[in-house]
Parts: structure tokens; C-alpha cells; sequence
């Protein structure tokens, strides 16, 4: 996120903040409230991070403690991107997708294209998301509408691991084998 703030959470829900200098303030996210297995965290601020978990529950961070927020049903979510505390858009394996206005969650619409995993989504503006897909693919979400997917990673079924956009016109993929892919979506 920055040189001087980051956020880490496990599996079991323990985040640590990084402050630049040092790990710490581990504290449970959202405790008692089924959030685990924390599946993704993505933080737009040091005042907003959200995690999502493979239950479908969502929490957030507002700079000092974390709480559940209520979200339609998405029963499995995989992965979230912040990259504002008014827009988040999160999704489940299956590619359909949540979306946060700075209020509330709502259900957003799901990812065309032949059945394939969504393993990751980056947003790195709120107009601009890119999702990774098991098949090696990615598919792209503009100013709210889904592209069709394109492959990255050879065409191949390459089981995408994880997705990254520094701009809207630059990705990094890479699959759970190692191969990267660039992308300019």
C-alpha cells in the first residue's frame, strides 16, 4: 500500500500492521464472527482495509479496529480490491462479484465467459478492474462492464495464482507454476 503502512492477515484472522518501521497491533479480525478462512485483505488508506473470507463474511478496518460489515450473499469470496475507501469490489470463485459504494456491498454483475475459476481481481482505479481466471485468462471491468476474457498465459490451464495492476493499462499475472504474464488489458 505505502512505505509507511501495510496490512497482513492470516487464515485464522490475526492481521499485523506494518507502520513503516516495524510489525504489529496483532489483533483478530471481526472476532466471532465467522470470518475464517480469510481468503484476501486489500487497504485503500491507513483508515480503510477490508478482508473477505471463504464463509462470504466481509470486515473492515477503519485505523483502529476491525468490524463485520453486512454483504449480499456471495458464500464463498476469494478475493478484494480496494483502491478507495468508496470502491471495493471483491468476488468468489465462480466470478461473481460484490461491490462497495463507501456505504454499503451489493451484488454486482458476474463475469462473462466460459466456467473458470477467478482466482484474483485487481482494481487499481474504480473504474478499472481486471480479474485473473484459472484458465490463464483475464477479463477486464470498465466503467462498470465486463469485457470477454483474453489469454495471458499461453491459452494454456495454467491455474492463475494472483493478479496485480499498477495502472489501468499495466497487470502482472502468475500462475501457481511460476509462468508471469504481463498484460495492457
Amino acid at each position: 500500500m505505502s512505505p509507511t503502512f501495510c496490512a497482513s492477515v492470516d487464515t485464522a484472522g490475526v492481521a499485523s500492521l506494518f507502520d513503516g518501521t516495524t510489525w504489529g497491533r496483532d489483533t483478530v479480525v471481526a472476532d466471532g464472527t465467522a470470518t475464517r478462512p480469510v481468503q484476501d485483505v486489500s487497504c485503500a488508506s491507513t483508515r480503510f482495509c477490508v478482508v473477505v473470507s471463504a464463509t462470504g463474511t466481509v470486515a473492515t478496518f477503519d485505523g483502529t479496529a476491525w468490524s463485520r460489515r453486512a454483504a449480499p450473499g456471495r458464500p464463498q469470496l476469494h478475493s478484494v480490491s480496494c483502491p478507495l475507501s468508496t470502491f471495493c469490489m471483491a468476488i468468489d470463485l465462480t466470478g461473481d462479484t460484490l461491490i462497495w459504494d463507501g456505504v454499503a456491498w451489493r451484488i454486482g454483475a458476474v463475469v462473462p465467459g466460459a466456467p473458470a475459476l477467478t482466482y484474483s481481481v485487481a482494481c487499481p482505479t474504480a473504474n478499472d478492474c481486471v480479474l485473473a481466471r484459472s484458465d490463464g485468462s483475464v477479463v477486464t471491468w470498465r466503467d462498470g462492464s465486463w469485457g470477454q476474457p483474453v489469454p495471458v498465459l499461453g491459452g494454456t490451464t495454467l491455474a492463475t495464482a494472483d493478479i496485480s495492476c499498477s495502472a489501468p493499462s499495466f497487470c502482472a499475472v502468475v500462475a501457481s507454476s511460476g509462468a508471469v504474464a504481463t498484460s495492457r488489458p
